[in-house]
């Protein structure tokens, strides 16, 4: 499951499932589309490509947090939350975190090749996780001039999930740097 969103530039708003609101005419469309997605549906990133304007291609600069996030994602089932959630330290799988962290570097590699094929090079932007958490307003900027529609931002009452370091959230975290750095998984993209 993704979200998706819908922008009506001439009703200058937003529309989502579940909102009440919805723009006299949609300009854009666009949804989140996960690699673990593609890897189920091979055929439809192809489409999209050859059938869609433009592809906002969200990466992380750190596998390990990438693996670290998706880690939680799937053993808390929440990533983003309106309310308070549990934050208690937990203990992971260091062999697990690394396989993680491997398969998203593979995916990431092959998405990138694919990604600037000559044919789609003008179709895709990158954009970093980190970027938005540091700088929002600037990097959506970018975002909406690539896909040619106004700068609007909106508010959000979602707060991130796990806003402590790694080690205030995992009780092995030594452990786990000591395990990627014996068996040299890169950290970094």
């Amino acid at each position: 499951t993704g979200w998706s969103w819908a922008w009506g530039e001439r009703s200058r708003s937003w529309s989502a499932p579940g909102w009440t609101s919805e723009p006299a005419s949609v300009d854009a469309v666009g949804f989140k589309l996960m690699y673990d997605q593609i890897k189920r549906h091979r055929h439809l990133l192809k489409y999209l490509l050859e059938h869609w304007d433009r592809v906002i291609h969200l990466k992380r600069r750190s596998y390990l947090d990438s693996a670290i996030s998706k880690y939680f994602m799937e053993h808390r089932k929440v990533v983003h939350s309106d309310q308070v959630v549990d934050s208690s330290p937990v203990t992971v799988n260091v062999q697990e975190i690394a396989s993680t962290m491997l398969g998203h570097q593979r995916y990431e590699e092959k998405m990138d090749r694919v990604l600037l094929q000559k044919n789609f090079k003008n179709k895709v932007i990158d954009v970093y996780y980190e970027d938005l958490v540091s700088d929002l307003d600037y990097t959506m900027r970018g975002v909406f001039s690539h896909i040619s529609v106004s700068t609007h931002l909106f508010p959000s009452k979602l707060k991130k999930v796990g806003k402590q370091n790694h080690w205030e959230r995992i009780t092995n975290f030594n452990e786990l740097l000591q395990y990627l750095t014996e068996h040299r998984v890169e950290v970094s993209s």
